[in-house]
């Protein structure tokens, strides 16, 4: 979850300083936990899941920064129609610890190296709190979920991603680059989100004014939530 709570702590860090630029990078190398003589369920299924990746992310309350990026890529694209020209706004963002999760995913050194631990019952914990947990982060915003117009949403497997599909609701129109990115690159840990952002600002804009949420998973066990506002 690292990625999307890095955007959020960006966020903050700029509110600071007005007119400043925040560079994030998130590199991830999980192929490192992979152990040839480990034929354990949670080995097994994390060399089948993660992917290497990386990521990098510009955050900017810089308006005429802003502004010349977004000019050049409509120039660049040369037909008219600008290239990434709807940006992301990042509204507010939270972060939530399940209670005694601390088994739940991390990772455990040994003589032979990283060996991944995983429970298994990761997907079910995660889909039967994420309803609430997302509600009660909107009602805190003053949102309700038909105020979200895009699910940026970090798929940690297919199973985990389809259990938060079921308990909120959705379809799988609503979370496809979620999907695509999975079936493409696999889960790349923190750079997944940003991966996942990427898709929508390229392939899925959101109108302005149009709201997306952004949730994340990963070792704590936490989730880290973010309300985005194209622009």
């Amino acid at each position: 979850m690292a990625g999307a709570m890095a955007l959020g702590r960006a966020a903050d860090h700029l509110k600071a300083y007005p007119g400043g630029n925040a560079l994030i990078i998130a590199v991830e190398l999980p192929t490192l936990t992979f152990q040839r003589k480990d034929i354990s369920q949670a080995n097994l299924i994390s060399s089948v899941l993660f992917g290497d990746g990386a990521a990098a992310v510009i955050v900017s309350n810089d308006r005429a920064a802003v502004n010349r990026s977004t000019g050049a890529s409509k120039s660049a694209n040369g037909n008219g129609n600008s290239v990434g020209a709807h940006k992301p706004q990042i509204l507010v963002s939270e972060t939530y610890t399940f209670p005694d999760s601390l088994g739940a995913m991390g990772f455990d050194l040994r003589d032979s190296g990283f060996h991944i631990l995983l429970d298994k019952n990761v997907p079910d914990m995660i889909g039967s709190k994420i309803k609430p947990l997302i509600d009660g982060f909107l009602a805190r915003h003053g949102k309700t979920q038909s105020d979200i117009k895009g699910w940026i949403l970090h798929p940690g497997g297919a199973r985990l991603l389809g259990n938060v599909e079921a308990a909120l609701g959705l379809n799988k129109s609503q979370t496809q680059p979620s999907w695509d990115v999975l079936a493409n690159v696999g889960n790349l840990s923190s750079a997944t989100v940003l991966f996942i952002l990427q898709e929508w600002i390229e392939k899925r804009p959101l109108n302005p004014g149009e709201i997306a949420l952004a949730a994340a998973f990963g070792p704590g066990f936490s989730a880290e939530f973010l309300l985005l506002q194209w622009t």
